[in-house]
């Protein structure tokens, strides 16, 4: 029979009540990236913002029509 503290038998030591104690593990510092690796990464992410500002275009354009 319980006594009325909703904890179970357990008195509910098993969550929450110390554990976690550790710490997360880091994260390595990122890698510096080469100015080559910086050009060929900021060249793809301007095509795929193109492609993206291009299918806005054509479905604003799709909604004016229709309006």
């Amino acid at each position: 029979m319980g006594m009325g503290r909703g904890m179970g038998r357990g008195m509910g030591m098993g969550r929450g009540m110390g554990m976690g104690g550790t710490m997360p593990m880091a994260e390595p510092p990122p890698q510096a990236m080469s100015p080559e690796q910086e050009v060929e990464m900021l060249k793809s992410q301007a095509q795929m913002l193109g492609q993206q500002l291009n299918e806005i275009q054509r479905r604003l354009e799709e909604l004016e029509k229709g309006s």
